[in-house]
């Protein structure tokens, strides 16, 4: 998997590329980073995964993710809206992400679509 965390072309929103298979034990500096960058900025976080794929997470480690990294503990991680944007054959991942950390009170959303991604964050 290789990443990269960076601010979006308009300046609104923290943007993490994500290419190739996703690796568990590589997730949780990904989104420490992207959090650090968003709470200094004040901005919502894009996760552009649409050229990724699920690597070796499981539904367990989605569901144990948003309980266990530190950075999504913090009180303004519920404050912070975060796109997710994912290719359409893995859109029963997607949901269940979304399902996971919703139930947390976390605010999320999965798309196929970049567009509709950027749009809702704004």
């Amino acid at each position: 998997m290789t990443y990269t965390v960076g601010v979006s072309a308009a300046e609104d929103a923290v943007l993490v590329l994500v290419e190739g298979p996703v690796v568990v034990a590589e997730v949780a500096a990904m989104v420490n980073e992207a959090r650090a960058l968003s709470d200094r900025l004040g901005l919502p976080i894009l996760y552009d995964m649409s050229r990724a794929t699920p690597g070796d997470v499981s539904k367990s480690d989605l569901f144990w993710m948003a309980r266990n990294v530190p950075a999504l503990k913090s009180p303004w991680a519920r404050r912070v809206r975060v796109a997710l944007v994912h290719p359409e054959e893995h859109v029963e991942n997607a949901r269940f992400w979304e399902t996971s950390f919703r139930n947390l009170g976390l605010d999320v959303r999965a798309f196929t679509r970049r567009d509709e991604a950027e749009s809702w964050l704004r």
